[in-house]
């Protein structure tokens, strides 16, 4: 939950995003946990809690990773660089 809380100021302070641009990059996350938190819970059913727990927490420290990877300026994909 820090990256949770922490992602906007990156966004705003190191990347130079304005407000509405920086909540349209954070939309994608309570989104993607309204599609996923139903089919989590019915892989609960099938798959130990403790494992589906570690790939989560796997894939969210690889795309943090990926995060830190961004150039300095990173541009926008309908912008050349």
């Amino acid at each position: 939950m820090l990256a949770m809380v922490s992602l906007p100021f990156f966004l705003q302070n190191m990347l130079g995003r304005d407000e509405v641009a920086t909540g349209l990059l954070l939309t994608p996350w309570p989104l993607a946990t309204m599609v996923l938190a139903p089919i989590a819970g019915s892989l609960i059913e099938h798959i130990h809690a403790g494992l589906l727990g570690g790939i989560g927490l796997v894939l969210f420290a690889a795309r943090l990773f990926l995060l830190a990877l961004l150039p300095v300026q990173p541009h926008d994909a309908n912008t050349p660089p």
